[in-house]
């Protein structure tokens, strides 16, 4: 066996010494892969959480208390209640406090955008009493 027969056989064995780390550091990058990593690698979409009562209840009473300050943190009678699961990532619920002489009422909605962040859009009254 030549100098040049051993190059070429070292040049051999390097080459399928790359193809097998790379076939052991991307292995779904291979031939053989089952459904459940196709369907990961074709691109699906996570899915948002879903909004629960619970949670959409949480966010409302903090995005009230960051919007309506004293108003809501020195409220009364505070009710987030009748919470209606409009789609999966979307909640509805009925919002009333008293503060001082008024009655603050309205409708709030929390809801998952597709980027994962929290909304909350709310309409809220306010009556003398």
């Amino acid at each position: 066996m030549g100098i040049a027969a051993r190059s070429r056989w070292l040049i051999a064995a390097g080459a399928v010494l790359v193809v097998v780390l790379f076939a052991l550091w991307a292995p779904n990058q291979g031939q053989a892969r089952s459904e459940s990593s196709r369907s990961a690698a074709v691109g699906t979409v996570e899915r948002v959480p879903s909004m629960t009562g619970p949670k959409a209840k949480f966010f409302i009473s903090r995005i009230l208390k960051r919007n309506y300050k004293r108003v809501w943190i020195f409220g009364e009678k505070k009710r987030i209640t009748n919470c209606k699961r409009l789609s999966r990532v979307r909640v509805t619920c009925k919002v009333s406090w008293f503060y001082k002489k008024y009655w603050l009422h309205g409708q709030a909605a929390a809801y998952y955008r597709g980027n994962g962040n929290v909304f909350v859009k709310y309409n809220i009254d306010s009556d003398r009493i």
